[in-house]
């Protein structure tokens, strides 16, 4: 068994898995490993209790009440915090010139690398102490979208005096009023829940096997047909059983080509064995339990036991958790390049740090099969969350 927790740090939210039994010293420095910031500075809070990471540190997760799914919240301590007399050298070294670019970029990468809390979010933090070229690139993008950003409220205020019953300026004060709603409703969300706004869900997969050979299954209701693609169908050597009179071409957002059907594909769930119809696609996700699968079987989806329950045998399959899912599965969340960044002192990276997870997010779906316009559609409509966005475009195919 395998605890799966988020670290809420700063506006970032990193995803960890451990063992059951993993004492609060392993989660420390585990923490450390994903954050940069070393146990002894570690503040570590669990439902508004904090985890004394010196004192508790033999004592297990399980003793200190953390269980599966929980949220922590990680703050850097007082060791993180520089000295008032390094205050001023710490300044000098964030300093940025007029286009935003660092004024010494070796100082600069220097003072991040020594002050994780200055640059919380892990994936940020490593673009900034990469290359210098790109460092440098970040942060002048991230000025002149500031200065872009302050051209067009002093433009907005002059329109506002000259005559505020200008057409343009009612619209600019109706567009600044439902900014400034948005922003306090962010705020507020950010402080009650956060993790509604920045926390990642792994979608539920289960392992099923065919012909001896073992699969992640993607469970989508949402699926009409129960599918898998070439490339499986292959590697579990079914392919004889293909019929080509079902070929065709699925249709939706996208196209993906329809090989043919199998129609009588034997698939082995947990201890149970159950008979299912697979259409073959040229490309796609390895294997997806569709909604004519869930419903010959009477399958019910348990979210709060966190499992499969198929009615027509009584078997309960357990949903694989985030640990357990082969890398590179697009179920699988290796990194969390969608949430939103912190700003650093002086020169915040945060806007700039998001940039490259797009088209990395669309390049996945790409791969998949989709055009490109399509994918990026679906990316925006799922918030640059690529599991959710690769689930809408294979389930409105069918």
């Amino acid at each position: 068994m395998s605890l799966s927790l988020t670290l809420m740090f700063g506006e970032a939210i990193l995803n960890l898995s451990l063992s059951s039994t993993a004492t609060l010293a392993q989660l420390a420095g585990l923490v450390a490993s994903r954050t940069g910031v070393p146990p002894a500075a570690q503040a570590l809070t669990h439902d508004g209790r904090l985890l004394e990471t010196g004192s508790l540190a033999g004592e297990t997760l399980a003793a200190l009440g953390v269980r599966d799914g929980d949220l922590l919240v990680l703050a850097p301590g007082e060791a993180q915090s520089p000295p008032p007399g390094a205050q001023a050298a710490l300044e000098r070294a964030l300093a940025t010139g007029p286009d935003g670019a660092a004024v010494d970029p070796s100082a600069f990468q220097a003072a991040v690398r020594a002050n994780p809390g200055i640059v919380p979010d892990p994936d940020t933090r490593r673009l900034l102490l990469g290359s210098v070229e790109e460092m440098q690139r970040l942060l002048r993008g991230v000025h002149a979208r500031k200065a872009a950003a302050a051209s067009e409220e002093r433009r907005r205020d002059a329109l506002l005096a000259a005559d505020p019953f200008d057409v343009e300026a009612q619209r600019s004060i109706e567009e600044a009023i439902a900014k400034e709603a948005i922003d306090s409703q962010y705020a507020r969300t950010m402080e009650d829940a956060p993790e509604l706004v920045v926390g990642s869900v792994v979608m539920l997969f289960v392992t099923v096997t065919v012909n001896n050979v073992a699969l992640q299954a993607l469970v989508d209701s949402g699926a009409q047909m129960t599918i898998m693609n070439a490339q499986e169908a292959a590697r579990c050597g079914v392919m004889r059983l293909l019929d080509t009179r079902f070929a065709g071409v699925a249709q939706g957002v996208g196209t993906q080509k329809i090989l043919g059907r199998i129609l009588a594909l034997q698939l082995k769930i947990g201890g149970g064995h159950f008979p299912c119809s697979v259409s073959v696609l040229e490309t796609g996700p390895p294997f997806i339990l569709g909604l004519d699968m869930l419903k010959r079987h009477q399958c019910c989806l348990d979210l709060r036991r966190g499992c499969l329950t198929l009615g027509s045998s009584g078997e309960a399959v357990p949903f694989l958790n985030e640990s357990q899912m082969e890398r590179g599965s697009f179920g699988r969340q290796d990194s969390q390049p969608e949430s939103p960044r912190p700003a650093a002192a002086s020169a915040p990276p945060a806007a700039g740090a998001a940039e490259p997870a797009a088209p990395a997010g669309v390049q996945k779906l790409v791969e998949l099969g989709f055009p490109a316009a399509q994918a990026a559609q679906a990316l925006a409509a799922c918030g640059g969350d690529v599991e959710q966005a690769a689930a809408l475009l294979f389930g409105s195919q069918f």
